[in-house]
């Protein structure tokens, strides 16, 4: 089965095309080339459902996205579609350990939706941010300031607490 075919199944619900996508990636059936091509050339919502794949394989297993996948979920952090977004920062956020030479290029990407209307989009951008500013000491000092400015700004206590959370960690590293 290809990744293409999996997605484009009338049958499978977005969760089981997911699972599907999952395991194939993590048993490696599924070759990463076939998600970059799906993310480039496919309508938003597949594009979310794979990248929604990807995001859960970078929480189980980051080593397994590649440099040329992280720059891509960055890029599309720029998407109009709330879900594309959301989805990016989550994987983002799970990967960036293994490319912290991207971190600076991520956080331009992720600053522009911290303030986005969806609720989804700031937890996940926050949660990105925090991971960033958890493992990359060299943004310590912007990012701390930044987060600190968002975190009097943002009115959800979900999202004040991943604030809270994170400059929690970079203070105690």
């Amino acid at each position: 089965m290809t990744v293409h075919l999996i997605l484009s199944d009338k049958t499978s619900k977005a969760k089981e095309k997911v699972e599907l996508l999952c395991v194939g990636l993590l048993n490696n059936t599924l070759p990463l080339c076939n998600f970059i091509e799906e993310i480039q050339l496919a309508k938003d919502s597949i594009k979310a459902t794979c990248i929604e794949a990807l995001a859960h394989v970078a929480k189980q297993n980051p080593k397994v996205l590649s440099e040329e996948i992280l720059l891509l979920l960055i890029e599309h952090l720029a998407s109009k579609a709330p879900r594309i977004k959301w989805e990016c920062a989550q994987a983002i956020g799970y990967s960036i350990s293994h490319f912290p030479n991207h971190s600076q290029l991520a956080i331009e990407y992720l600053v522009a939706n911290m303030n986005h209307e969806g609720t989804v989009v700031r937890w996940s951008t926050a949660f990105a941010l925090g991971e960033i500013l958890r493992l990359n000491q060299s943004t310590a000092p912007f990012l701390s300031s930044l987060l600190k400015d968002q975190l009097e700004k943002e009115e959800k206590k979900s999202i004040q607490k991943i604030y809270q959370q994170a400059l929690a960690n970079a203070i105690q590293s």
